[in-house]
């Protein structure tokens, strides 16, 4: 048992608040609980999802209880569920996982005539799979960039799927979602001259090898990438500002994956290759 804590009653009732929650959390369709909250499932994620977002909630079995003696901290947040309701809570897992938080999701920051701030952003225009949103988190995070806008009719950031995937990503990211693309559009219009806006496209005339030229002297870059199946909206790649660039390839061969561009052309922005 966690260190000085008297045993908690398990939680067997698969109507019990706490395991209604999840349930919602984790279920396909939207609802309610989805715009307040989301949830993550692993205790090496959550250790890292804390490290941003305060937990709503915990929950374990008996059994696991004993090896989660480094979340003494958030002992209150957690709660004990039977075997039985575990493996419910766990059916979309190969294995049942000894941790489920949920977390509260963030507010978003991207307001009208919002001044971005030094750094990179990564635009996620409408971008549809789980697996893509979630290594494009992770390839961002491991760049070191920070700042990620999620245009509205993209795959929810925060869905169990796209956490998954991120392997804990979003607690080194400020990220903002559902943004509408003409107040994304009137933001980037109102940005300096020191603002870069690059976006894939395979008609361009540069390539990704000509970027450090795209660049120079720019405080504030972003790059946009598009839906896997149409690519970036016409509206965001006739932006003004919008520089088009191209990433070499066999000709017969029509476009690359999503994240693995975005890979390719956030480690070059970079510089780290």
């Amino acid at each position: 048992m966690i260190n000085n804590i008297k045993p908690k009653i398990i939680i067997s009732s698969q109507q019990n608040s706490a395991v209604q929650l999840c349930l919602n959390l984790l279920a396909n369709s939207s609802n309610k609980d989805k715009k307040k909250y989301f949830i993550a499932e692993g205790h090496k994620l959550i250790k890292t999802l804390i490290q941003k977002y305060k937990p709503f909630l915990l929950l374990t079995t008996e059994s696991f209880l004993n090896e989660l003696n480094d979340l003494n901290d958030y002992q209150p947040q957690i709660q004990i569920v039977s075997d039985k309701l575990w493996l419910i809570l766990n059916q979309d897992l190969l294995s049942p996982t000894k941790l489920i938080g949920v977390f509260e999701k963030p507010a978003n920051k991207f307001k009208l005539n919002h001044e971005l701030e030094n750094g990179f952003y990564l635009i996620l225009d409408r971008i549809q799979d789980p697996g893509n949103m979630g290594t494009l988190l992770r390839t961002a995070a491991a760049a070191n960039w920070q700042n990620i806008i999620s245009l509205k009719g993209s795959v929810d950031i925060f869905s169990p799927k796209v956490i998954r995937a991120s392997a804990g990503a979003i607690a080194h990211l400020n990220i903002m979602t559902s943004i509408e693309e003409e107040l994304l559009k009137e933001n980037l219009a109102s940005q300096g001259n020191d603002f870069s806006l690059i976006c894939t496209s395979s008609h361009a005339k540069t390539d990704i090898n000509q970027l450090n030229l795209l660049i120079k002297n720019k405080s504030k870059i972003a790059l946009v990438l598009g839906n896997e199946g149409q690519g970036i909206a016409k509206s965001l790649m006739n932006l003004e500002r919008a520089e088009l660039v191209k990433i070499p390839m066999n000709e017969q061969i029509e476009s690359l994956n999503v994240s693995v561009a975005g890979a390719l052309l956030i480690f070059k922005l970079s510089g780290l290759v």
